[in-house]
């Protein structure tokens, strides 16, 4: 399923994106410093720096994968 963030800053250090289950701590996911494509396991992420978003993409999604998915800049 895809998810996409969309900010509003110019500049920035890099893009992380989060995921957050009930009971848990806030679990890092994807740090992204540079456009494009990055994968990681199951999960890619690609940066858009021109049209100021990022899109998150889960592959063969599981049941442990029902979370809140946050993004943030740095």
């Amino acid at each position: 399923f895809p998810l996409t963030c969309a900010y509003q800053n110019n500049s920035f250090y890099a893009l992380l994106w989060y995921l957050l289950q009930k009971g848990q701590a806030p679990q890092l996911v994807s740090y992204q410093a540079g456009p494009g494509s990055k994968r990681s396991g199951r999960i890619t992420t690609h940066l858009n720096t021109t049209g100021k978003s990022s899109v998150l993409r889960v592959e063969e999604v599981q049941g442990s994968d029902t979370a809140l998915y946050l993004c943030a800049v740095q």
